[in-house]
C-alpha cells in the first residue's frame, strides 16, 4: 500500500525501462546469491529488491531459529509484512527462488553443516553480508562473536567459491581506524578463543572501548580492519550508510519495521515520552532512506565486479577507502551519506514530529511537547521535571489503583535509548562521498531508474511528511481509517496537556507571591525599625 504518490517519490516501471541497457539486472541474472542478514532492517529491504528486480535464479539465506520460531516460520512472518505485498502481487512464486540455509552469525563457521558449507562454496557468486547486531549495549562478546568473528567467517568461505563475482558487506559511517594493540586482541580472539574478550568485558570494557561510544561501533570498526587485512585478492566492497530510516518509495512509500535511532526518537517524542532531547539543532542530521541505501548496494555490486572482471582499478577517493600493501588489492569504501549532497539539520529533521498533529494515533499517551538542547545541564532540568516526576506520579497512581507500574522502567529504556544517540547528534560530523557520486555518474539511464540512489534528488519536506505516516501505519500497526477517532482522543489530551501545564504556572505564581509577600513585609518592618532607630 503506498502512502501517497508523488513524482519524486515513485520509481518508473520496469515497462518503461529497457532491462536490455540495464548493466546491473545483467550481473544479477541468473545469479546464485548468498545473503546474512535477511531478517534485520536493510535485509529484508535487500531480499525484496533482489527478489522483484534483479532476476536472481537463487537466494540463499542464512537463517537460525529464534523466539520459539523455526527458521521456516520466520521466513514466512517476513514474506507476509506489507513490505512484501507488492512482490507477492507481482511474483506469486518468488519464494521459490529462495533455499534456506541453517546458520548462526553468532558461532564459529557460521554455524553451517558441512553439506550447506559444501552447497554455498559451488553454487553462489555474489554475497552480501549484511548480518551484524545493532545493539549499541550489545555485550562485548556477542558483538565480537557476530560483527567481528562472523566476518572473518565470511571472507574464509568466499575465498573458497571458485565462482564469486563480488563480496559485499555493510558498515556503519563512524568508524575509526584501530589500534594496533586493538588489531592484535582481534586476531586473539580469533585463533585462540573468547576467553580473552570475557576477561576485557568483565574488567576493562570501558578502557577499551577508548574513543568508540559503544561496542558496536568498536567491533565494526575492528570487523573493517579485518577486512582490510584479510580480504586481499577477493572481489569485495563495502558500504558506510550512516543512519537508515523508512523507505523512500519503493517497494512501499515510508516503511519500516523499528525503532532504532532516528525513527525511535520519533516515535517517542510524538508518543508523548520524550520532551528533551540533548542535541545541536544545527548540526547535520546524516540520515538516509533505506532503499535508496539498497539500490547503492547493489549498484557497488555492479561495479565491483566490473572492476574484477575488466582488470582495471577504478579510481576511488582515498580518504573512503582503505588499501592493503599492494596497490592493486584496492578496497574500495562508500560512504552513503545525506549531509555533502542534501543536507538537513537535527532541528529540521525534528520538524517533522509536527506532521505527527496531523496523523495522530490511538497509542499516543500524551500531547507533542518536545525542544532540543544543546546545553545538558539544560536538558537534565527538563528531564527532572517533565519525565521523571510525571513519571514517578504516574507510577505512584497505578500502584494505588492495582494495577503495575510501567512508566519509571520505560524511562530508563528511553535515557539508555537517547544518551546514545546523543552521542551522534551533538557532534558534527563530516564525510566525503566521491565514490558514491562517482559511481552514480558512471551508471547507464536506465539503472539509474531502476537503481534510484543519488541523495540531490530527495525532496526532505515530501519524505518527511511521509515518515511520520509510516511509522503510524508499519509500526504502530494503526490504518488510517481510525484518524478521525485518534484526533479527537489527541484533542482530549491537549485540553489536559494545557490545563496541567496552565495550573502548574498559576500554582508557581501563587507560591512565588506568597514568597515575595512574605520576606517584603519582614525587610519592610526591618526597613520601618531602621528608619525610627535613626531619627
Amino acid at each position: 500500500m503506498h502512502l501517497y504518490s508523488t513524482e519524486t517519490m515513485t520509481t518508473m516501471d520496469k515497462k518503461d525501462v529497457d532491462l536490455r541497457n540495464s548493466n546491473i539486472l545483467e550481473l544479477f541474472q541468473g545469479a546464485q546469491v548468498l545473503l546474512t542478514g535477511a531478517t534485520g532492517f536493510m535485509g529484508q529491504v535487500l531480499m525484496e529488491k533482489l527478489l522483484r528486480t534483479c532476476q536472481i535464479d537463487k537466494l540463499y539465506i542464512i537463517i537460525r531459529p529464534k523466539k520459539g520460531m523455526t527458521e521456516k516460520e520466520r521466513l514466512k512472518k517476513i514474506f507476509d509484512s506489507s513490505l512484501y505485498e507488492r512482490l507477492q502481487r507481482e511474483q506469486p512464486n518468488c519464494i521459490s527462488k529462495v533455499v534456506l540455509v541453517t546458520g548462526d552469525n553468532e558461532q564459529r563457521g557460521l554455524g553451517l553443516s558441512k553439506e550447506d558449507h559444501a552447497l554455498l562454496v559451488h553454487q553462489v557468486n555474489i554475497i552480501f553480508h549484511v548480518a551484524a547486531t545493532v545493539r549499541f549495549d550489545e555485550k562485548l562478546t556477542t558483538a565480537v562473536a557476530i560483527n567481528i568473528l562472523g566476518t572473518k567467517d565470511m571472507l574464509d568461505l568466499a575465498r573458497e567459491m571458485p565462482h564469486l563475482k563480488v563480496s559485499y558487506h555493510t558498515y556503519n559511517s563512524e568508524v575509526y581506524p584501530a589500534p594496533l594493540f586493538l588489531q592484535k586482541i582481534k586476531f586473539n580472539i580469533q585463533i585462540q578463543s573468547m576467553h580473552l574478550l570475557i576477561l576485557i568485558q568483565n574488567l576493562f570494557v570501558f578502557s577499551v572501548l577508548g574513543d568508540w561510544p559503544n561496542t558496536y561501533s568498536f567491533t565494526k570498526a575492528l570487523a573493517e580492519d579485518l577486512i582490510r587485512d584479510e580480504a586481499r585478492g577477493l572481489p569485495i566492497g563495502i558500504l558506510r550508510p550512516s543512519i537508515v530510516v523508512n523507505t523512500a518509495s519503493e517497494p512501499v512509500v515510508a516503511w519500516i519495521n523499528n525503532v532504532y535511532g532516528a525513527a525511535g526518537v520519533v516515535t517517542i517524542t510524538v508518543m508523548g515520552l520524550l520532551k528533551s532531547m540533548y542535541c545541536d539543532k544545527d548540526n547535520a542530521a546524516d540520515i538516509v532512506p533505506v532503499d535508496m541505501a539498497i539500490n547503492a548496494a547493489l549498484a557497488i555490486a555492479w561495479e565491483v565486479a566490473q572492476h574484477t572482471s575488466d582488470n582495471k582499478p577504478v579510481q576511488y577517493l582515498n580518504t573512503e577507502m582503505k588499501t592493503t600493501s599492494k596497490n592493486e588489492d584496492i578496497i574500495p569504501i562508500y560512504n552513503y551519506v545525506s549531509s555533502t549532497q542534501n543536507p538537513i539539520t537535527w532541528g529540521e529533521f525534528m520538524k517533522l514530529n509536527e506532521y505527527g498533529l496531523n496523523y495522530p494515533s490511538l497509542k499516543y499517551i500524551w500531547y507533542y511537547f518536545f525542544i532540543l538542547n544543546k546545553h545538558r545541564f539544560i536538558h537534565n532540568i527538563y528531564i527532572v521535571f517533565l519525565q521523571l516526576l510525571p513519571a514517578l506520579i504516574t507510577d505512584a497512581g497505578a500502584k494505588i489503583m492495582g494495577k503495575q507500574p510501567i512508566m519509571l522502567k520505560a524511562y530508563q529504556k528511553i535515557f539508555r535509548f537517547t544518551d546514545v544517540i546523543a552521542y551522534f547528534s551533538t557532534k558534527q560530523w563530516n564525510f566525503h562521498n566521491n565514490n558514491v557520486q562517482n559511481l552514480w555518474k558512471r551508471m547507464s539511464p536506465q539503472d539509474k531508474i531502476l537503481f534510484k540512489f543519488d541523495m540531490a534528488l530527495l525532496d526532505w519536506e515530501v519524505y518527511l511528511s511521509s515518515m511520520i505516516k509510516g511509522i503510524r501505519l508499519y509500526f504502530l500497526n494503526e490504518p488510517f481509517e481510525s484518524i478521525e477517532k485518534a484526533k479527537t482522543r489527541y484533542q482530549r489530551l491537549k485540553y489536559l496537556h494545557y490545563t496541567i501545564f496552565y495550573s502548574v504556572q498559576l500554582i508557581l505564581l501563587y507560591v512565588a507571591y506568597k514568597i515575595v509577600l512574605h520576606y517584603w513585609i519582614t525587610f519592610k518592618d526591618v526597613l520601618l525599625e531602621i528608619l525610627q532607630y535613626c531619627y
